[in-house]
């Protein structure tokens, strides 16, 4: 699982404001898609399937996101890339994450190699809901809420598991486009099957909840909102020692029975729920927090970026990542 990095890692954390995909979501495309497209070139055929496929997939069970995969692909005008980016069938990118609802804010950390992150907050109306969140498979989001005051973070689930279904940011960015409440986002997870194991935490102005999701099950409540990276079963142990998420599970579920939301979001970044192991893709990538008044906060070490739909702030900001 270990990959050589720089120590410090420099990354530029961008935001950027566009309704509809345009020229800004175009130069998006171009700073990430060459790298996605050098590991699709090291697949076997038969790990994407055919177009037509996957087409139909997007098609039938989230219709609602066909008229910006269309315009998508439009824009980008490679057959290749209008596949991959309908998720079908694809693997989202699979770190260390811990996740839950305290006083109504959804709070997460989200860990990985900074080499292979897209490190891009997009304000988007792609369906006519306003929608922020930070970006991964090029369109799909790893987190974000909507102006419904809806908040919805997903986790890798900690098990080896590949199935039929859509890549978790797709799931991600599809339930903040159609959904205002956990109660629909409850109603709709039993027609996303996702392509792996993951966890989903969703909270609402007035409820929140965590599901367990895995190829070809039906969605399981989590006993507590706060998760990590396994479910209610510890499948694979090597992952679990290496990314800590017992413990981390435990400690999180304990601060958020007994300490306010900003006491939890300081305890995301400091260890050892805030982790350095950039190297072995268990590094802390950033902190999020959604409020249920639709303020979503950003924060690093020594850093903090405030978005809202009303006051949004486009720009870059220079991250350094250390072992």
């Amino acid at each position: 699982m270990s990959r050589a990095i720089a120590d410090p890692f420099p990354v530029t954390f961008r935001a950027f404001a566009e309704d509809q995909p345009g020229d800004q979501w175009l130069a998006h495309f171009g700073r990430h898609w060459p790298a996605l497209r050098s590991v699709l070139d090291s697949l076997a055929p038969r790990q994407l399937s055919a177009m037509g496929d996957a087409e139909v997939a997007l098609r039938l069970r989230m219709p609602e996101l066909v008229p910006a995969w269309e315009r998508l692909s439009k824009l980008v005008d490679d057959p290749v890339a209008a596949r991959v980016l309908t998720l079908a069938d694809t693997m989202a990118p699979s770190g260390g994450c811990s996740q839950a609802v305290v006083d109504g804010v959804l709070v997460r950390n989200y860990e990985y190699t900074p080499a292979q992150f897209e490190a891009t907050i997009w304000k988007s109306s792609l369906t006519g809901r306003r929608v922020i969140g930070v970006t991964a498979g090029l369109w799909g989001l790893l987190d974000g809420m909507n102006d419904a005051g809806l908040a919805v973070s997903g986790a890798f689930g900690g098990r080896l598991l590949n199935g039929p279904g859509f890549a978790i940011p797709l799931i991600v960015r599809y339930l903040l486009e159609v959904c205002s409440t956990v109660e629909d986002v409850e109603q709709q997870l039993p027609t996303l099957s996702p392509t792996e194991a993951c966890n989903l935490t969703v909270a609402d102005r007035s409820a929140s909840a965590s599901f367990f999701l895995t190829p070809g099950e039906r969605p399981r409540r989590a006993p507590e909102v706060a998760v990590t990276n396994h479910q209610d079963v510890l499948a694979w142990t090597h992952f679990a020692e290496l990314s800590d998420t017992v413990a981390r599970q435990r400690l999180l579920a304990l601060l958020v029975r007994t300490e306010p939301a900003d006491e939890v979001i300081g305890a995301l970044l400091r260890p050892p729920l805030f982790r350095t192991d950039y190297a072995e893709q268990f590094g802390t990538l950033y902190t999020a927090a959604y409020r249920p008044d639709g303020i979503a906060e950003y924060r690093w070490l020594g850093q903090h970026w405030r978005q809202s739909f009303d006051d949004f702030h486009p720009g870059e900001r220079q991250i350094l990542y250390a072992n």
